[in-house]
């Protein structure tokens, strides 16, 4: 049996239970078993949380592993290194894999090598379409039942409509729909966000209208359909305002942001680094606004990090010749504290709300928080930590991260996850 622990002292911060205190957090058996006030028996270990911040395990729905097919850029252990080094307890996992997950002899297959990995709970998800291909459905129901935990053709989108509207017809509001939101016949060929930038550099770009386009074609089979529909990485300015339309109707939308579209603009594409080349583009300030009031009024329900690996090689050359990506795990809390919280967009209760609450209540996992009962899945953070972002000293296999070099407030201490240290230092004895 595991030895409970008791870690004193911390700021705990969980919005959806109304709690931002300094307490004392007892874990027994996996699970929390007391905050303070509470009598604490002498024989539990001590650990020393002043100065911390004591948070749910952070859940990003966003995250490409590389597992099967691409191991050599990310497999499912570093993966999940990289996500428990980030603060991360449960992430979810995209299918476009090689094979990609789009039967259930093939999640079955990817659940089993998930199980062997402790660091992080990796939740996947399924192809909505046959090799993501946008023609034949996959049998939702028994991907369900398998253990998937969403349907996604991730990296592109079915582009035919009524390929779309018996997707969602088929899952209906029993399950949830992921979309990456792109119209290929208008971003084909493109490198970076269409506009003067991409002009300078004789790049073709990818319109704003790409995503526009497919994110209000969806939302109007969701009036049809009532389906369950989350929009991943909104980029643009008009599709926040298309989502906060659709709430107000009370269709069953949500969607997440990306700290790079938070923080980046096309502009860092004008030395033609191809790092911070991603798909959807990095946009124009006006859209970077536009994401930072859909967090502040509720629009945006969560932050993802959409966290793609590529070797060196794949990042290297042209904007046209590299691929498309950033990891993002391990960057993503101090980049967000830094120019989020530090700034004042947002305050401490506000991100955890994106980075633990809003995903937690899309995936609908009941029972999580600060509260007793709930597992022990927690992040230990020191907020007045400086540092420089080092890819090079990370878990992941990629370095490919637009924040190389920025100096940073803020840093995972621990990541605890169902009562056990999966990252960090030993905390420190009281």
């Amino acid at each position: 049996m595991r030895r409970p622990l008791i870690i004193e002292g911390a700021r705990a911060i969980d919005p959806g239970v109304g709690l931002d205190a300094e307490v004392a957090l007892v874990i027994a058996d996996g699970k929390i078993e007391a905050i303070d006030p509470v009598p604490v028996p002498k024989e539990k270990d001590r650990y020393d949380g002043r100065g911390l911040w004591l948070l749910p395990g952070l859940i990003d729905l966003h995250v490409h592993f590389r597992d099967p097919g691409f191991i050599y850029k990310e497999d499912l252990l570093s993966g999940s290194r990289a996500a428990a080094a980030g603060g991360f307890t449960t992430v979810v996992c995209m299918p476009n894999t090689m094979p990609p997950i789009d039967t259930v002899v093939r999640l079955n297959e990817l659940r089993e090598r998930i199980e062997r990995v402790q660091c992080a709970k990796i939740l996947p998800a399924a192809c909505l379409t046959k090799g993501s291909e946008g023609r034949e459905l996959v049998d939702f129901q028994g991907l369900a039942r398998a253990g998937a935990v969403a349907f996604t053709d991730d990296g592109r989108c079915p582009q035919d409509e009524d390929v779309m509207e018996r997707c969602m017809r088929a899952v209906g509001s029993w399950g949830l729909i992921m979309e990456h939101a792109e119209d290929l016949d208008l971003s084909q060929k493109g490198s970076i966000h269409a506009g003067p930038v991409a002009e300078t550099l004789g790049t073709k770009g990818i319109p704003r209208e790409s995503e526009i386009r497919i994110v209000g074609r969806d939302l109007s089979l969701v009036r049809k359909t009532g389906a369950r529909l989350h929009i991943q990485h909104l980029s643009c300015r008009e599709s926040v305002e298309l989502i906060r339309q659709a709430k107000g109707e009370g269709l069953p939308v949500t969607c997440e942001a990306c700290p790079h579209h938070l923080v980046l603009t096309v502009n860092a594409c004008l030395g033609g680094d191809p790092v911070f080349k991603v798909n959807p583009p990095l946009r124009e300030e006006r859209d970077r606004e536009a994401l930072l009031q859909g967090l502040c009024d509720g629009t945006i329900d969560a932050i993802a990090t959409d966290h793609a690996p590529h070797s060196a090689e794949e990042k290297s050359g042209s904007l046209e010749e590299a691929s498309f990506g950033m990891v993002g795990l391990e960057s993503a809390f101090p980049v967000l504290l830094t120019e989020l919280v530090e700034s004042g967009i947002v305050g401490p209760s506000r991100l955890i709300e994106l980075l633990f609450r809003g995903p937690a209540e899309i995936l609908g996992l009941e029972g999580r928080g600060l509260v007793p009962g709930s597992p022990a899945d927690l992040t230990l953070i020191d907020p007045q930590a400086s540092s420089v972002l080092d890819p090079v000293a990370w878990q992941s296999k990629g370095r490919n991260c637009p924040f190389a070099g920025r100096q940073v407030r803020g840093k995972v201490i621990a990541t605890i996850r169902g009562g056990d240290v999966v990252y960090g230092l030993p905390l420190r004895s009281s």
